[in-house]
């Protein structure tokens, strides 16, 4: 597969050593444009979630895999995919899942290790919010999922992740799907050790980072990283990093 650019949020959602990556682009409100692209690595698996062929159209990036029951995804787009030689993998509309679980039980069949998800935010809010709590669903602990959308870069972290940010970026630390224990971080303004974060509270929102990469880890739950885009300049590290 050529080096293929996609439509993210940010001049480059920064090059951390990878395994094998994949990109997810679900069925909610993709990027208005790809000005701001995301440079996938060499090898990128591209996993369009039904009606997620639909943006990967609009933003010109090439799919290798659409996965669905199809009945959101326009029928241009699915003949487009089927001429192109897509793989197309169709699952009947009377499922116990949705599309984005699909392919997220695809990349891990697929044994990826490092995900980036768009187009799962927007639309209804029950969708938006069943979203992000399937993405941090222990079902994925073997996958570093990333999430992009206008507003923030999100990672889901179910033990220890590196934060791509510089001094001044924003970090919010919120479990999902229960408690978190164990929350631990280096490298900001409010430092956390072995701390527990319970679900509700704001103990972990708005906090600073101090130096560049800062890191968090946790001992059992989930936890999401919400990176604002309110500072780009301390969001998206330098070139060279």
């Amino acid at each position: 597969m050529s080096p293929c650019v996609a439509g993210g949020t940010v001049e480059a959602v920064q090059q951390q050593p990878r395994g094998s990556a994949a990109l997810i682009i679900a069925g909610g409100e993709g990027p208005e444009t790809n000005e701001l692209a995301t440079t996938l690595p060499l090898g990128t698996l591209v996993i369009a979630a039904d009606s997620g062929l639909d943006t990967a159209a609009r933003l010109g990036i090439d799919v290798d895999v659409a996965i669905g029951d199809f009945d959101s995804a326009s029928s241009e787009s699915v003949a487009a995919a089927e001429i192109a030689g897509v793989e197309l993998i169709h699952h009947p509309a009377d499922k116990d899942v949705t599309d984005l679980e699909l392919a997220l039980e695809l990349a891990v069949a697929r044994s990826i290790d490092d995900l980036t998800v768009i187009g799962a935010h927007g639309g209804r809010f029950d969708h938006e919010l069943a979203n992000v709590m399937l993405l941090c669903s222990p079902s994925w602990s073997s996958i570093a999922v990333t999430i992009i959308d206008e507003r923030a870069r999100s990672l889901v972290v179910q033990s220890w992740r590196t934060l791509p940010v510089s001094e001044g970026a924003l970090v919010t630390l919120l479990p999902i799907g229960g408690e978190a224990s164990g929350v631990t971080t280096s490298g900001l303004a409010w430092p956390l050790a072995d701390a527990t974060l319970a679900p509700g509270s704001t103990r972990g929102v708005s906090n600073v980072a101090v130096e560049r990469m800062p890191t968090v880890s946790v001992t059992h739950g989930s936890l999401i990283a919400v990176l604002p885009w309110m500072s780009p300049e301390a969001t998206a590290l330098p070139s060279d990093s």
